[in-house]
């Protein structure tokens, strides 16, 4: 994988994939934010998210300033994956 700046997961290629297997509440940081991406890409932003921060603290049983924290580091992810992506095919496009 290029060095893109950014050091933590890939929520992108694990949105999608949550462990049925154990309940939101047990979710480690890693699955909870994987699952609120996925939710964040069907929505299109998470301002169009269906459940609100509150709602989200409950499914996980944590408070809505982590979901805060959670969305902020989403963002961050986005912005340094969706940003490099963006720039190459930016640079594709003005090739041709």
């Amino acid at each position: 994988m290029p060095d893109d700046g950014w050091d933590g997961p890939n929520y992108a290629e694990m949105a999608g994939r949550a462990p049925f297997d154990k309940p939101p509440n047990e979710y480690s940081y890693i699955e909870r934010r994987a699952e609120i991406y996925s939710m964040i890409e069907d929505a299109g932003h998470p301002r169009n998210l269906e459940r609100s921060q509150d709602e989200l603290a409950d499914r996980y049983d944590v408070s809505q300033p982590q979901i805060s924290k959670d969305i902020k580091n989403l963002w961050d992810f986005e912005a340094t994956h969706n940003g490099q992506r963006a720039k190459a095919v930016t640079g594709w496009l003005a090739e041709k």
